[in-house]
């Protein structure tokens, strides 16, 4: 959560993915744009995507990193959801965002 879907384009993909060069299986949902479960039932769908987000925001999985001067975090987004805590108080956060192009998620 914490995105903004106003502006975003409406496109339809799975909710598990494969990834392409490892094979394993990874959700492919944020509660930030995922309106829907295609073909399912309204309630059924948010029911079973609650059950994902609260499955995948579980601490088991959760890294939360703790920056110092000159960090450099990647991550991939074919396996990895992620979220800015925004927890920066008055300190200046600069940020460089590098985006590669993927292959379609199947």
């Amino acid at each position: 959560s914490g995105g903004d879907a106003k502006d975003a384009k409406e496109v339809e993909h799975p909710v598990i993915r494969t990834h392409p060069e490892s094979g394993r299986k990874a959700l492919y949902v944020t509660e930030a744009f995922v309106k829907e479960i295609k073909d399912e039932d309204s309630k059924v769908s948010q029911e079973t995507l609650n059950k994902l987000y609260e499955h995948a925001s579980s601490k088991d999985y959760i890294y939360r990193h703790k920056w110092t001067i000159g960090d450099l975090v990647v991550w991939d987004n074919r396996c990895v959801l992620h979220y800015a805590e925004h927890g920066y108080g008055d300190k200046t956060r600069t940020m460089h965002r590098i985006t590669t192009e993927g292959s379609k998620p199947f």
